[in-house]
């Protein structure tokens, strides 16, 4: 696992800054596109939210018909969608790879290899490296992994959330029995964990009640 956190961790924060960059052509052209043709923005918009409510209905009342039986109208559409910056490339779906039930565990020890080497900025409200010589940052390390995340089964986000969790949860209680009465502040890796991970949630789109049922539960079961 030495050999591969490396490669793994250099790999993320490609992948993280290959997609900050998309989101900013993205936004470039969406701005580009509601200056230079306000009406086919606006027709865009209207045909996509269309489109998916016709969708949505169809699943949820299977009698009524699918908008786009062949699948050309959708295909045509997202290409359009795309040269007007109207899409989402950290919700996108990349490639469909096999099942991977290991992957959190991974994604886990990869991640505490290296949250000794990052940290919680409240000025900034996200997380920096501590040394700015490591080429380590928090941002591509966060989007890469939930971009890796996002080309599997939501499960696969579920799990890693809940054993980041019992590290968390586990580090935080055992912390408080070796340091009890001497320090009351969290040790610097707990902080960061628990940003990382409602970072991921986030923006894993996992609502904000079942991020803390799942810390809530652990550390009860900690105490």
């Amino acid at each position: 696992m030495q050999k591969i956190s490396p490669l793994l961790i250099d790999s993320l924060l490609k992948i993280g800054q290959m997609q900050i960059l998309r989101c900013q052509v993205v936004n470039r052209l969406k701005v580009s596109c509601q200056f230079q043709s306000q009406l086919l923005s606006y027709a865009m918009e209207a045909m996509n939210s269309s489109l998916l409510s016709d969708i949505k209905k169809h699943y949820s009342d299977p009698t009524k018909p699918y908008p786009d039986t062949d699948g050309v109208l959708v295909s045509e559409l997202s290409t359009y969608l795309e040269r007007c910056g109207m899409t989402q490339p950290l919700d996108k779906i990349y490639v469909t790879p096999k099942s991977f039930h290991h992957l959190n565990v991974i994604l886990l020890v990869t991640i505490i290899s290296q949250v000794n080497k990052i940290h919680f900025s409240k000025v900034l409200g996200s997380i920096k490296s501590i040394k700015g010589t490591e080429g380590l940052d928090g941002p591509p390390l966060v989007i890469g992994i939930t971009t890796l995340l996002r080309q599997f089964h939501i499960d696969q986000t579920t799990k890693l959330l809940s054993v980041l969790a019992q590290y968390i949860s586990s580090y935080t209680v055992v912390g408080a029995n070796y340091s009890s009465g001497k320090n009351n502040e969290l040790p610097n890796e707990v902080v960061t964990s628990l940003a990382l991970f409602s970072e991921i949630a986030t923006k894993m789109s996992i609502p904000k009640d079942s991020q803390s049922t799942i810390l809530t539960s652990l550390f009860i079961k900690g105490i």
